[in-house]
């Protein structure tokens, strides 16, 4: 995202803050998805938020043994 800022200064420190309450509120919700998708799992909230950036891929039965998916078909 590109954050231009363009007028008086005070303008400027208003628009930024309300890019950074945005993103700040983004990551929240995005953390809050991530205890979801790991709760009653063996992977835990930590793991998930430290590898989530590197776009981490399993394979579908390791998402089964460790508790991601019930099953594989």
């Amino acid at each position: 995202r590109t954050i231009n800022l363009e007028g008086p200064l005070r303008a400027c420190v208003s628009n930024l803050k309300a890019v950074l309450n945005e993103i700040e509120h983004s990551i929240s919700i995005e953390e809050e998805g991530f205890r979801l998708l790991v709760e009653q799992s063996e992977i835990d909230f930590d793991e998930l938020r430290r590898r989530a950036p590197e776009n981490w891929y399993i394979e579908a039965e390791e998402a089964r043994d460790r508790g991601l998916v019930l099953d594989v078909i």
